[in-house]
């Protein structure tokens, strides 16, 4: 009996051909639209006096793509830009540090602590 169950479920399963074939057949409409690819054919014709000849042509081709195959390649897409965002901060900010690790501000600190100390003690007197 468990065996009889097992081949009824294995058995009513269908391909995926069968299935898009019912959706078209019942008036389903793809409405996705595709990518167009160019695709090269390449002919190898070997004539008889022993001469082969190799034509190759450039066919537009539609590749249509599953919602899920669509979803994983905009968000390859979009990690690309956040990857490029994230390089493009780093390389600001270490560009930023060396700058500022050029000024010269404590200088201008200690000029003024001087300047302060001396006016003070003149104003005292």
């Amino acid at each position: 009996m468990k065996y009889l169950i097992l081949i009824l479920l294995l058995s009513s399963c269908r391909t995926a051909s069968f299935h898009f074939d019912k959706f078209q057949k019942k008036g389903g409409k793809i409405t996705c639209e595709g990518d167009t690819v160019i695709r090269e054919i390449t002919t190898t014709i070997k004539g008889q006096d022993g001469r082969i000849d190799t034509i190759i042509n450039r066919v537009p081709y539609v590749e249509y793509l599953t919602r899920w195959q669509t979803k994983y390649k905009y968000k390859l897409q979009r990690d690309s830009i956040e990857v490029i965002k994230y390089e493009t901060k780093y390389k600001y900010k270490t560009n930023k540090v060396e700058v500022r690790s050029k000024s010269r501000w404590w200088i201008w600190l200690i000029v003024g602590a001087v300047v302060g100390f001396v006016a003070r003690r003149l104003l005292k007197v």
